[in-house]
């Protein structure tokens, strides 16, 4: 999908506690625009923002796929995902604000390399899925509040959801379609998620697992050593035979030079059973590490740097310009039309974005495990997000959860995240409230002695005064009845 054209710098929209500049991508969901932060010790701090397109703003389904991605990625916490900081609801729609990475997806860069008739060295190749594959495992690992695992499965790991960035460093992204204990958004009977050339056979059967990842990860392998599409030019329903009945080619097949050795571990990965595959991301990890050779960081950035020059130099400057022209943007006023009601940081999470606990009736009974269906927010602070994400899967979803929700002005959109708690009640009485009774007294107690000390001080200075020229009272012994 070509890169879209950015905006103007100086003609950014401000929502919340950012101000949103030009498009950097675009899906059949959302969009992902350039931001920075606005205010604060990170006033200017670039970040990614993703807008759900407007048409979708009505459809109650999508918007609690929306969040849904914000609160399972709030609870994942890995270098090699991409995180999530915030969702903000405006007028103008519903935004969800990321890290901004700056690098370029897989698949652009597997497109820029068979342009120029290049093909991936295998230890680069490795070394990217070796990233993804730890940061797959950090997301199959999360687990709750109460430390229950979340059973977290990508379901749409591909080429377009992996992020290779200029520090030679990858990164998943994209958990719109993820399959999560306790998400509110439930997939109906028969209803697949994902793209089906990366689907393993029980996926197309609608039985998901961490295998289920381990094997669309494979697929991704496969196709940056083989330097073509595993499925290539194969109809739907081919794709779907070849994969359930395990007859898939050896990248070696295409390219000679692929090591046996990776030759066997990819070929592993999408074995068509998911028990005689490898069990966890992590393992296949390991096991590209101890058979195969991976390249270094830096030998990824090199790689990265050559072969998106021209997108990256680009990104770049819109970057220096954005953060340029938030120094002339007066950031908006903290209100209770502007409040922050929670963030990933510092937020206690509880199975629900940002530590807001989801009202059950909001998402058809389905609260996250353990949470109360009662409203309670957090204060935060926001962090960094995201970059040129490539959403050309019609399943495309923004990411739900360790992210901090803002709202700009009421709005008539269902409200998936609770309000803020009320404030105190001033008939209460701070003499009631057990923190604050010890400093009530003591300041009563102060003023009391200064009340007490100031009748002295007056009584000293203009109280009667006896005269010096009357002789003093006699002193006379008292009198002892025993004499």
């Amino acid at each position: 999908m070509p890169e879209a054209g950015l905006e103007r710098a100086a003609e950014p929209l401000v929502i919340g506690r950012y101000a949103m500049f030009g498009e950097i991508a675009s899906g059949g969901m959302a969009t992902v625009h350039l931001g920075c932060v606005l205010g604060g010790p990170d006033h200017g701090h670039t970040v990614a923002i993703k807008r759900l397109h407007p048409k979708y703003l009505k459809d109650h389904d999508f918007l609690v796929m929306f969040h849904d991605e914000a609160r399972i990625v709030a609870r994942i916490r890995h270098p090699n995902v991409v995180s999530t900081s915030e969702v903000v609801e405006a007028d103008e729609g519903i935004f969800l604000v990321m890290e901004y990475v700056h690098g370029e997806t897989l698949s652009k860069l597997l497109r820029a390399a068979r342009a120029k008739h290049e093909s991936i060295p295998p230890p680069i190749a490795a070394r990217i899925l070796y990233d993804v594959l730890l940061g797959l495992h950090g997301a199959h690992e999360t687990r709750s509040e109460t430390g229950e695992m979340l059973d977290v499965v990508h379901r749409d790991v591909s080429p377009q959801n992996v992020m290779v960035a200029t520090d030679g460093i990858s990164r998943v992204l994209d958990f719109g379609v993820a399959k999560a204990a306790g998400r509110a958004q439930i997939t109906r009977e028969g209803q697949i998620k994902g793209k089906i050339t990366y689907m393993a056979p029980e996926q197309v059967r609608g039985q998901v697992d961490r295998r289920t990842d381990v094997f669309a990860a494979a697929v991704v392998l496969w196709e940056a050593i083989a330097g073509r599409r595993l499925h290539e030019g194969l109809k739907d329903y081919e794709i779907v035979s070849r994969v359930v009945q395990g007859k898939l080619p050896k990248p070696s097949a295409f390219a000679p030079a692929v090591p046996p050795a990776l030759d066997e571990i990819v070929m592993r990965g999408l074995t068509a059973d998911p028990a005689k595959r490898w069990s966890t991301a992590e393992t296949l990890a390991r096991e590209l590490a101890a058979k195969v050779e991976l390249a270094s960081a830096e030998e990824v950035a090199a790689w990265v740097e050559r072969l998106a020059h021209d997108a990256l130099d680009a990104r770049a400057k819109k970057v220096e310009e954005i953060q340029l022209a938030a120094a002339a943007i007066e950031p908006p006023p903290a209100s209770a039309s502007n409040p922050v009601l929670a963030s990933t940081e510092d937020a206690p999470v509880r199975g629900a974005p940002f530590g807001i606990v989801l009202t059950p009736t909001l998402h058809g009974g389905f609260p996250p495990p353990g949470a109360p269906a009662t409203s309670e927010a957090a204060p935060s602070d926001a962090k960094k997000p995201d970059s040129a994400f490539e959403l050309d899967s019609p399943f495309a979803e923004p990411a739900p959860p360790s992210p901090r929700v803002a709202r700009d002005s009421s709005r008539s959109l269902p409200d998936v995240f609770s309000a803020a708690p009320p404030p105190p009640n001033p008939r209460s009485g701070a003499l009631r409230d057990p923190e604050l009774r010890p400093y009530v007294i003591a300041l009563v107690v102060s003023a009391l002695l200064a009340v007490v000390g100031a009748a002295l001080g007056t009584y000293a200075l203009f109280g009667p005064k006896r005269d010096p020229r009357r002789p003093a009272p006699a002193m006379t012994a008292p009198h002892d009845p025993a004499r």
